[in-house]
């Protein structure tokens, strides 16, 4: 994985476009399903730094916007899953149109467990 430490000047030189692809990935795609988008949603994400300190809205606690924490477990998802997700891309591509929303009845299986537990 490729750290970004660059400052804006950076990302507008020409043949640095691939470095700032990547950082709006970061801040645009990334941030908001790892964090959540109470912590990183339009509200926030246009106006401040992923450090920076905020109310939140649902105790009025100021609270950091993106914690040390949370951002390494995304990365640990990402790490772990990134195969899984590549195979997935290339199978979809190769059957085009054959696979709905889902690729396995996994969920629907799993469902219908939790469903006969609870008739306990």
């Amino acid at each position: 994985m490729k750290i970004l430490k660059e400052t804006t000047e950076y990302f507008d030189t020409k043949g640095n476009e691939s470095d700032k692809q990547i950082l709006l990935w970061y801040q645009d795609c990334y941030l908001p399903v790892v964090h959540g988008l109470e912590y990183w949603g339009p509200k926030y994400r246009h106006f401040c730094f992923p450090t920076d300190k905020v109310p939140m809205s649902h105790d009025k606690k100021e609270r950091i916007l993106c914690t040390v924490a949370s951002e390494a477990f995304g990365l640990m998802v990402y790490e772990n899953c990134r195969d899984k997700w590549l195979n997935i891309m290339k199978l979809k591509k190769v059957n085009r149109g054959k696979f709905g929303r889902n690729l396995c009845n996994v969920g629907k299986s799993f469902g219908q467990h939790l469903r006969n537990i609870r008739k306990y």
